[in-house]
C-alpha cells in the first residue's frame, strides 16, 4: 500500500493491481464464507470489526477499478 502511494510508473500500476485483486478476492471470500461467526455472535465487536474491514477491502478494490485510479 505504501509503494502504491509513493511510487510512479509500472511499480505503481502493479501495486494498484495487486491491491485491487487481493482486496476483492480476500474481502469477498470472507463475506461469502464467514468463519468467524462460528465463534462469535453476529452483534459483537469481533464480528463487526471483521465484517467492516472486509467490506472496506471490497469497496477499496471496486473504487480503484471504477475510478481507474
Amino acid at each position: 500500500m505504501i509503494l502504491a502511494g509513493f511510487s510512479k510508473g509500472k511499480l505503481r500500476d502493479w501495486c494498484i493491481s495487486w491491491i485491487s485483486t487481493i482486496g476483492f478476492v480476500g474481502g469477498m471470500s470472507n463475506v461469502l464464507f464467514i468463519h468467524g461467526l462460528k465463534w462469535y455472535p453476529f452483534f459483537t465487536f469481533g464480528a463487526f470489526y471483521s465484517m467492516f474491514f472486509h467490506y472496506l477491502m471490497v469497496f477499496t478494490a471496486l473504487f480503484l477499478v471504477v475510478t481507474r485510479y
